[in-house]
């Protein structure tokens, strides 16, 4: 019996931009609202958010604090780092607003489960402190 180890397909290793995750949000808060849907499109469209929300974090997360050398940091990663989130912050609000996403996320958070609604309100709250 030989064992035969298949590449990997370069469609399951392309990363997304954050936008993009947005657009997923986006695309399952419409089959939530959809009523011709079943529970299990439902179920389905509830993981897949909760899916792009954790990436959306993940994106969104400091990595400044981990690179330290001895006392000082690397100031050029802080500053990298910090305006890397920014560009992130900016695509992802620009792309909210673009497909009116507030009413859609307010109308179906109730059928979300509770740690996206918490991720949500992260995310809003990124987008609330960006400065102007």
């Amino acid at each position: 019996f030989w064992l035969v180890k298949m590449p990997m397909m370069p469609m399951f290793n392309k990363h997304k931009q954050p936008r993009e995750y947005i657009g997923v949000i986006y695309d399952n808060l419409l089959v939530l609202g959809n009523g011709n849907k079943n529970d299990k499109d439902k179920r389905k469209a509830v993981e897949e958010i909760a899916r792009a929300l954790n990436t959306l974090r993940d994106s969104l997360t400091d990595r400044s604090d981990a690179r330290v050398s001895g006392k000082d940091r690397d100031i050029e990663f802080i500053n990298a780092e910090r305006s890397r989130i920014g560009e992130i912050i900016s695509d992802v609000t620009q792309e909210i607003i673009t497909r009116d996403m507030f009413p859609l996320i307010l109308a179906h958070l109730d059928a979300i489960e509770f740690e996206s609604c918490k991720q949500i309100v992260e995310l809003f709250g990124h987008i609330l402190r960006k400065p102007a």
